[in-house]
């Protein structure tokens, strides 16, 4: 024999148990609600069940039978409502304690049908006993137990005939979560064998009941629970619009959500908060989660929960959420991880985020969030991660944030922050990261940063700093120091010498002074190294030869003298080597043809001579070229073009003293995007291979000896915006399908031999005097 065990959700639904159809006649189309606890039947393909038994009293629509959540209030069961659909919402009577066991039932259930009298309940239960014979007799005349007793022992028949003991456990619902409810009930079904007889089985049920009370009058519809215990700033749903966000949700649990949660249902105040995201946000949202599914929640995309079924992380980033953060998340009360980064979050950060004391990260950055950043912050004594980089805040940060002491990461650059920084910042002991970059920060450099024990990643860019860097920066741990784009002044101090694990030093765009002091040289895990935009002065020392892991070298825009060393030509990481805009001198170092990882060589607005040297030729690696506005002499080598240079993209040797006929081989550079050689002395015609250059945006030939005409072709360069070739000795008429068929940004052809009309020239940004 089949047997079927009852799957068992306490707070939600009871499914239909195996029914004997030959004694059962149910309508299979009715549909029932316990009048006394309020739950529903939920399969009706095998008859109207309340509990394990289905009692048919009369031939009319009334029903009674027993409930396993709340027992059977008196001795002839308790009724269930058979004309209401249980897809419609119904008001659910609270539990009934103990002591009201002879309470009459309402007079109203579900639709309105009568509850009936006790005396009438006996007649009723006479009859029934006639039709269900001596088996439902047996059954009936048990003593019911008590609700409050916290164990019990119930024997009764088994509707398939059979003796088993079984397990029920609330905490499980009905889609497989787990839910933070104690469990109450613990029941076990053991198969019995069958025998020819057919004797009368017993089931023995052991049942722990742990005592309900009755919830308070305001609380009973979801409505008024998720008001009182959900909403927040007092807010009622009555005074809200019908489509504000938080209706929309409330309608959505009540009505639409499949899983028709109650209110003693423990999932019900998270899963309205979710709703509320979705109502919140867009449809990008809706379709990039697929959310408000039949699904538990804790199965939904970007949600965990942990053992007691309780929202644990929230993480959604990337996934087009917008609209604003609503203060309802703050009642998660098990969140751990929120992470909404990287979307398109407006409004403020609401206060009530303060709330959400066991909240370890914090992920806000990516998003348009403005106005100040909460002092509340500084309740969440368990955050360890604070990022809220790229967003609109403004405002100083909170002094509060100094109680965070367990934080590790604090990340609030690329925002509109203003004034000092707190000092209470010095009490984030555990602190290892901190990027306050891009904000409008002032103020003296604040000491108290060379005191923090733990500290590693200092980012402290563009902002308003100013004061020197101290002696004591040396005793620290730094391995990244990022305060380019301030207003420091000073020396150096050789003390960053000791900073043996620094792998970032950058200080670019400052107001410092003095010589690089030779103890760089100590750093030797140093991969970025930026001095640039300062005042600094001296020769450059040949220490920096000892960095083998430096990749990139940015020196431009100081004051720099004598010449390059030729122990960079040791560094073989180095992909970048930018030392322009100072007043350098010599030849260049044939060191640094062993630079073959080199792709930015950036050497402009020097006083560098001597011929092109042809080891530039073999570095395969580089995409620009820049050494204009120095005192290079002589021709352009034609291996310039043999094919080495595929990748380059900006070749600049503009205002040297470069001459002869410009080579073909130029031709072969197909990528190149700026070709600059105005400012020489070339001679020759238009070169027609410039023509082939078909990702061409800028092309500068102005101030040399060429002849010649323009041809048409040019108007073929559909990529090209800038055209300088004023200051030759062009002639002929100058081509209309230039004009016509290119978007020229700029446009320079004065002082040459052309005739008839030409076009208007066009002076933009691009730093050249037409004229």
């Amino acid at each position: 024999m089949n047997i079927n065990p009852i799957t068992f959700r306490p707070t939600k639904e009871i499914h239909s148990a195996p029914s004997n159809e030959a004694d059962l006649k149910i309508d299979r189309e009715k549909h029932g609600r316990c009048a006394n606890c309020g739950l529903q039947t939920h399969d009706v393909k095998q008859g109207l069940f309340i509990g394990s038994l289905l009692v048919p009293l009369t031939n009319d629509t009334v029903l009674r039978g027993r409930c396993l959540v709340c027992n059977p209030i008196n001795s002839v069961g308790v009724v269930i409502d058979p004309d209401v659909d249980i897809a419609t919402p119904m008001p659910i009577h609270p539990l009934r304690p103990s002591a009201d066991q002879n309470q009459p039932l309402p007079d109203n259930i579900g639709s309105g049908s009568q509850c009936i009298a006790k005396k009438f309940l006996g007649v009723l239960l006479m009859a029934s006993l006639a039709v269900t014979g001596t088996i439902l007799g047996l059954y009936l005349t048990k003593p019911v137990p008590p609700l409050s007793t916290s164990t019990s022992s119930i024997s009764k028949n088994s509707p398939t005939g059979q003796q088993m003991q079984y397990t029920t456990d609330p905490t499980q619902r009905s889609d497989g979560a787990e839910t933070s409810q104690t469990p109450t009930d613990s029941i076990e079904y053991t198969d019995m064998a069958e025998t020819s007889q057919a004797p009368i089985d017993t089931t023995t049920e052991t049942v722990t009941t742990t005592q309900v009370s009755s919830l308070a009058p305001d609380e009973t519809s979801i409505e008024k629970n998720i008001e009182l215990n959900v909403l927040c700033r007092g807010v009622k749903f009555s005074e809200l619009p019908d489509t504000d966000s938080r209706n929309l949700a409330l309608n959505w649990i009540s009505h639409d959500d499949e899983l028709q949660l109650d209110v003693t249902d423990p999932s019900l105040h998270q899963r309205y908060i979710l709703s509320l995201l979705i109502f919140n946000s867009g449809y990008d949202f809706r379709s990039s989660v697929n959310w408000l599914t039949n699904e538990n929640e804790c199965k939904w995309y970007g949600v965990t929960c942990d053992g007691n079924g309780e929202i644990r992380n929230l993480e959604l980033e990337a996934t087009s959420l917008s609209g604003t953060i609503p203060p309802e998340i703050s009642k998660l009360p098990s969140l751990k991880v929120l992470s909404l980064n990287d979307n398109t979050l407006s409004g403020t950060l609401p206060p009530e985020i303060g709330s959400l004391s066991s909240l370890e990260v914090l992920y806000l950055h990516g998003n348009s969030l403005s106005g100040t950043i909460p002092s509340e912050l500084g309740d969440m004594k368990e955050l360890t991660n604070v990022l809220l980089y790229s967003n609109e805040f403004s405002g100083s940060i909170p002094s509060e944030i100094g109680y965070l002491t367990s934080l590790t990461i604090l990340s609030i650059h690329e925002n509109s922050l203003t004034g000092p920084l707190p000092s209470q910042l010095g009490d984030l002991t555990s602190l290892f990261g901190l990027s306050l970059g891009d904000n409008q920060f002032t103020g003296t450099f604040p000491s108290w940063i060379w005191d923090l024990p733990n500290l590693s990643d200092l980012w402290l860019y563009s902002n308003k700093f100013s004061g020197t860097i101290p002696s004591e920066i040396g005793s620290t741990s730094l391995k990244i120091l990022v305060m380019y784009n301030n207003a420091l002044t000073g020396s150096l101090p050789s003390e960053l010498g000791d900073l043996r694990s620094l792998s970032f030093l950058l200080l670019g765009d400052n107001l410092l002074t003095g010589t690089i002091p030779s103890e760089i040289g100590n750093l030797a895990s140093l991969t970025k190294l930026n001095l640039s935009g300062n005042s600094l002065t001296g020769r450059l020392p040949t220490e920096l030869g000892q960095l083998k892991d430096l990749t990139d070298l940015w020196l431009y825009s100081n004051e720099f003298t004598e010449t390059i060393p030729t122990e960079i030509g040791s560094l073989s990481l180095l992909t970048t080597l930018a030392i322009f805009d100072n007043s350098l001198t010599g030849l260049l170092p044939s060191s640094l043809g062993d630079l073959k990882e080199l792709t930015f060589l950036l050497l402009g607005d020097n006083l560098l001579a001597g011929t092109l040297p042809s080891w530039i030729w073999g570095l395969t690696d580089l995409n620009e070229i820049w050494l204009d506005q120095n005192k290079f002499t002589g021709t352009i080598s034609s291996e310039i073009g043999g094919g080495s240079l595929k990748s380059l993209t900006a070749l600049v040797l503009w205002e040297n003293s470069l001459t002869g006929s410009l080579p073909s081989s130029l031709g072969n550079l197909t990528s190149l995007a700026v070709l600059s050689l105005g400012k020489n002395q070339f001679t020759g015609t238009f070169p027609s291979w410039i023509l082939g250059l078909t990702d061409l945006t800028q092309l500068h030939l102005d101030s040399n000896e060429l002849t010649g005409t323009l041809p048409s072709e040019l108007g073929d360069l559909s990529k090209l915006t800038v055209l300088h070739v004023q200051d030759n000795k062009f002639t002929g008429t100058f081509p209309s399908e230039i004009e016509s068929n290119l978007d020229l940004k700029d446009l320079c052809l004065s002082n040459n031999n052309f005739v008839g009309s030409l076009p208007v020239e066009i002076e933009t940004d691009y730093g050249v005097n037409c004229f």
